[in-house]
C-alpha cells in the first residue's frame, strides 16, 4: 500500500467548526470534512440543519396523537379535570439534553410524567419519570438519553386543576 504525504503551503490556518448552536428558538448543528483543493487551498464543507421550534397554538391534546408542541422556555396553561385527565405536549430533544418541567397550580391534584419518544400512548406505555406530590407544585428533572420528541402529560389525579407549567431544556 503507498501513503502519500500531503502537504499545504499555508502561512497561518485559523479553522473553527462550531458543532452546535443555539440562539433563541433555534438551534443548529454542524459537521463536516476538511478537503485539499486543486489549487491547495483549504475548504470546510459543513452541512448545516436548522431547526427552528414554533410552538403550537393554544389547544386540547388529550395522548401523543394530538400532543402539542411547546419550546424550551415556554410556559404553558390549562386545566385538568375528572372528565379530561390528560394534557399532553411534546417536545423536541438531542441526545444528553437536561429536560426541567416545573408545575403549580390550584384546586384538585394533578401530577407531572415524561414519557420517551417511542410511546404511543399515555395510558399504557412506561414513563421515564414523574413527579406525583400531594397538590399542584410538580417538578421533573431528567436528562434524555435520546433525541426526538419527548411527551409531557399532566394528568388529573383528582378534581379539577388550572395549573402552569414551564418546559426548560439545557446542555448537560
Amino acid at each position: 500500500m503507498n501513503r502519500q504525504r500531503i502537504v499545504f503551503p499555508v502561512l497561518l490556518i485559523s479553522i473553527v467548526m462550531v458543532t452546535s448552536l443555539s440562539i433563541g428558538r433555534t438551534s443548529a448543528h454542524a459537521s463536516g470534512d476538511l478537503k485539499a483543493e486543486p489549487d491547495n487551498a483549504l475548504s470546510i464543507y459543513l452541512p448545516l440543519v436548522i431547526k427552528s421550534c414554533l410552538p403550537a397554538p393554544p389547544g386540547e391534546s388529550d395522548n401523543v396523537n394530538d400532543a402539542l408542541t411547546v419550546c424550551s422556555g415556554q410556559t404553558v396553561s390549562g386545566q385538568v379535570s375528572d372528565a379530561d385527565w390528560d394534557d399532553v405536549y411534546k417536545i423536541w430533544t438531542m441526545a444528553n439534553q437536561q429536560l426541567t418541567i416545573s408545575m403549580n397550580g390550584s384546586g384538585g391534584d394533578a401530577d407531572l410524567f415524561l414519557f420517551p419518544p417511542d410511546t404511543t400512548d399515555v395510558d399504557s406505555d412506561p414513563w421515564a419519570a414523574e413527579s406525583a406530590f400531594d397538590g399542584n407544585n410538580e417538578y421533573i428533572q431528567y436528562t434524555v438519553l435520546e433525541g426526538g420528541f419527548w411527551y409531557i402529560d399532566v394528568f388529573s389525579y383528582s378534581g379539577s386543576t388550572n395549573y402552569n407549567v414551564t418546559i426548560t431544556l439545557s446542555s448537560p
